[in-house]
């Protein structure tokens, strides 16, 4: 099936977008091991800088779980969830029982009441698990906002034009100076004559759910937008691009000690991961095509195709009812 694409915010004054979208990156954190019925936290605070407008479109936790020992009592390690800000945003993740059978998760913060653009937001990660402990790795956040359109910008400064017409209180400095914990990783591209530099895609899959039987693949396949017409060509290079299977599951229990699944691209074997064997125990896959710049192609209108294979025994691997997402994040030149 085919990606959709949804939007491109191209960071440039030209264009159906102008602009319109700022990009800030967390991470990555260092590891934390979280033992039995632990809890590890992390705070981070959003940016506001001149021109931002008080929206989110998407703010995405990625980490790889890994654990420190085999499962002895279940064929699974966990339930591993995810909080927001003290609430389950019910996100429970199972990892295989075998120690190195791992995986790479993702959940985006956005839609869940409990986040708070204008922050902080408190992420924490509680094992569950009543045996194993478990390791979360390269814990890393990428988080795309709303920003008026680069013309109401054109004086070096939001001038109540356009979309910032009217009384917009954000459209101002950011002052927030606690740069502790996470936010001492925290890094911010805002689209505006000040800075510019990156720009962001959304694509969609809507004809989830996908059911994948043993022996079998799915294939998604995007082309990359163009540079709007009648603008310069500022592509950089490739940046981040997140491809969220969100959640992912077994129609019945695998046979063997779990189940893994292959990602390729262009054709390319690039990733092994591993759920859990028994059905009902699900995860959040994704995978960074950014990792893979030999066999991924992030140029402007360029194609590219991604296959998932269920090498699991008996078990059908069936993807999530509300489709698979891909945030890719290009670098453009500075304005």
């Amino acid at each position: 099936m085919g990606m959709q694409l949804i939007h491109d915010y191209n960071c440039q004054n030209c264009g159906p977008d102008k602009g319109g979208r700022g990009v800030t990156y967390w991470g990555p954190a260092n590891t934390q091991a979280i033992a039995p019925g632990g809890t590890v936290n992390w705070t981070f605070t959003g940016t506001q800088p001149r021109c931002y407008q008080d929206t989110i479109d998407n703010c995405n936790v990625s980490f790889n779980l890994f654990t420190e020992a085999n499962a002895t009592s279940y064929d699974y390690v966990g339930p591993v969830k995810i909080k927001l800000n003290g609430t389950d945003i019910g996100t429970d993740n199972y990892h295989s029982k075998i120690q190195g059978h791992d995986l790479s998760i993702a959940v985006d913060l956005a839609p869940n009441a409990q986040y708070d653009d204008n922050g902080p937001n408190t992420i924490s990660i509680v094992n569950n698990d009543s045996q194993v402990t478990v390791d979360i790795a390269l814990l890393q956040i990428a988080r795309v906002y709303y920003m008026c359109w680069l013309p109401c910008d054109v004086s070096g400064y939001c001038d109540n034009s356009g979309r910032c017409s009217g009384a917009n209180p954000d459209c101002q400095a950011y002052s927030y100076t606690g740069y502790a914990g996470l936010d001492s990783t925290r890094v911010d591209h805002p689209c505006n004559l000040s800075y510019g530099g990156y720009s962001y895609s959304y694509f969609k899959d809507t004809a989830s759910p996908y059911t994948i039987n043993p022996g079998s693949s799915q294939t998604w396949t995007w082309t990359n937008p163009s540079i709007p017409a009648g603008c310069s060509n500022n592509y950089v290079g490739p940046s981040r691009c997140l491809f969220n299977f969100n959640q992912c599951s077994l129609d019945t229990n695998a046979g063997g000690s779990d189940a893994p699944f292959n990602l390729s691209i262009n054709g390319t074997a690039v990733y092994t991961g591993y759920l859990s064997k028994v059905a009902g125990k699900n995860a959040f896959p994704f995978i960074d095509l950014c990792q893979y710049q030999a066999q991924y192609n992030d140029s402007p209108g360029a194609s590219n195709t991604l296959t998932l294979y269920n090498n699991a025994t008996t078990a059908k691997i069936i993807t999530d009812a509300d489709a698979m997402d891909m945030y890719r994040i290009y670098r453009t030149s500075y304005l």
